[in-house]
């Protein structure tokens, strides 16, 4: 299942010789079936709120004490440079 990143390169191990007839091929956990980014770009446009993130229930499992809401800890910086301005000090 997790092993369609290898299978093109032919990416194997435990194969010490050619009279080996079945191929084993490692296991890449690099997100190959899920972009991650894209994930939670989902999780954080369709559960986002000004003051929590609200973790959806099949997923809160995951998140040590299985918290519901998510609260965010920090203002966001006013001299944030991602915005469009470029770099202050060119």
């Amino acid at each position: 299942m997790f092993d369609e990143a290898p299978r093109n390169p032919e990416i194997r191990y435990g194969t010490n010789s050619q009279s080996d007839t079945v191929k084993e091929y490692v296991h890449c956990l690099n997100s190959t079936l899920c972009t991650t980014e894209r994930s939670l770009c989902y999780l954080l446009e369709n559960y986002q709120t000004p003051e929590y993130i609200n973790v959806p229930e099949p997923l809160r499992k995951y998140i040590p004490g299985a918290p519901g809401l998510l609260p965010f800890s920090k203002e966001l910086p006013t001299n944030n440079t991602s915005m469009g301005r470029g770099n202050p000090k060119a």
